[in-house]
């Protein structure tokens, strides 16, 4: 049976390029067929086809009351289908459907933070649990938490009603806590020192039937990165790890991106003449982006991981120098994405950007396509039969170039001498001679 996650995200608005650039970069390393945004703040339309490019063709979405609310369930239909049960400004219910599986109800729920909103999301979700017969996960920001464990401030505990309701509510509708690995609490209010609380309110409910229909089934809370919530990523059969592919080196576009990198081009771009200042320059760059840029893909693993490790820390002793720490991991975080961008335009051989619209995934795309044009899958052999497999082409390629340059003794030699003594017009030494142009250098660094 093939993987099956999904992502559900309290993103606290979206429509700016900062939530392009990290919804992006999840989805790329995830790669979801359902996504649940809660709080989006601005309504659905206004993404334009944002969401088309990278997939996720439908949609069910309630728009926010002014500034505050807003759920949208987005899937990719090729993959998956889903289909309204109902919809109200805190929940969107929804069954899913998907070969091999069977029909489950997923609630993607956002808990409004004023109590009697959402004692009235819990009646209404007693009235639908009592109905249902399929298997049930509610997953979202439930805006409450169950034990004393789930919330760390310095000030003085006074939510144990608030707990025992949260709890009661959670056991009349029959619903288990999923659990989660990662982090322990799911949202901060990104305040220093004593000032700073976490809680988690972002979880995952299930009924009996759904932990029956997938026991392997697991909540990961990914590292935050853009909102003050986490995002959880809900994966039915377990956890399957991500091995990423290493890139050959060549001349990255996003090193411009890098402040340092101008003093090695400075310092570097010198010798007698064009080819000692290309064979400097790139024995300099080459050593500089290990040393000092590095790979950007494993840059990014790197400062993900650290930010996870670090909201997980946070979650059992506060650090101020880890909370300072974990702040300027962010902002390194989000500069990485703007160089991967840069990355993937320059291996697409685009020729537009706009820059600040995070077209990542368009030049990810791109780059796929144009390596499955180059890519030799088949060919025929000197008998118009088809081959496919890999090591018979190899062999069929090097036999024929090997019988192409062969010599035989058989063949009577030739020597075709033609204008031996051809010499360059004077328009065409003209252009050889003239100075190399920041331009032509430029085109050379990012298409050639």
């Amino acid at each position: 049976m093939d993987s099956f996650k999904i992502i559900v995200w309290n993103c606290r608005g979206a429509g700016n390029n900062r939530f392009k650039s990290n919804f992006s970069d999840m989805i790329r390393q995830h790669r979801p067929e359902i996504v649940a945004l809660l709080e989006t703040k601005v309504s659905l339309q206004s993404m334009g086809n944002f969401f088309h490019k990278m997939g996720f063709t439908r949609d069910i979405s309630t728009d926010p009351d002014g500034r505050s609310g807003g759920i949208w369930i987005l899937w990719d239909p090729t993959k998956v289908s889903v289909f309204t049960i109902s919809i109200n400004p805190q929940v969107i219910h929804a069954k899913i459907q998907k070969n091999g599986y069977q029909d489950w109800v997923l609630s993607a729920l956002y808990a409004k933070p004023n109590p009697r909103l959402r004692e009235i999301l819990w009646e209404g979700l007693k009235e639908f649990a009592s109905s249902i017969n399929h298997p049930w996960a509610a997953v979202g920001d439930f805006n409450d938490t169950a034990t004393a464990g789930e919330s760390r401030s310095t000030g003085s505990d006074t939510n144990h009603g608030s707990r025992r309701r949260f709890t009661n509510n959670i056991n009349d509708c029959n619903l288990v806590d999923i659990g989660s690995s990662g982090p322990r609490f799911t949202w901060t209010n990104g305040r220093q020192g004593s000032a700073n609380i976490q809680k988690r309110l972002d979880r995952g409910l299930c009924n009996e039937e759904w932990r029956s229909l997938f026991p392997e089934g697991t909540i990961t809370t990914l590292p935050r990165t853009y909102s003050d919530h986490n995002p959880l990523l809900l994966h039915l059969h377990g956890n399957i790890s991500f091995i990423p592919t290493n890139k050959p080196f060549r001349f990255e576009a996003a090193w411009i991106v890098d402040p340092s990198f101008e003093a090695i081009v400075s310092n570097n771009w010198n010798g007698n003449n064009l080819t000692d200042k290309i064979v400097n320059f790139s024995q300099a760059a080459n050593k500089w982006n290990k040393e000092v840029f590095g790979n950007i893909f494993r840059k990014k693993r790197w400062t993900l991981a650290r930010i996870h490790g670090i909201q997980k820390a946070q979650g059992n002793v506060f650090s101020h120098n880890l909370f300072n720490l974990e702040k300027e991991l962010i902002s390194e975080y989000n500069k990485i994405l703007a160089q991967e961008e840069l990355l993937w335009f320059q291996k697409s051989r685009s020729q537009w950007i706009v820059m600040g619209e995070r077209n990542t995934r368009y030049f990810h795309l791109s780059t796929i396509i144009r390596r499955r044009k180059a890519k030799i899958s088949m060919l025929k052999d000197n008998n118009n039969v088809w081959i496919d497999d890999p090591v018979m082409i190899k062999d069929l390629v090097q036999n024929h170039f090997k019988d192409l340059f062969r010599y035989h003794n058989d063949t009577p030699g030739t020597c075709l001498v033609v204008n031996p003594h051809k010499k360059l017009s004077s328009e065409d030494n003209e252009s050889l001679c003239r100075p190399i142009t920041n331009a032509e250098i430029w085109n050379m660094a990012m298409w050639d």
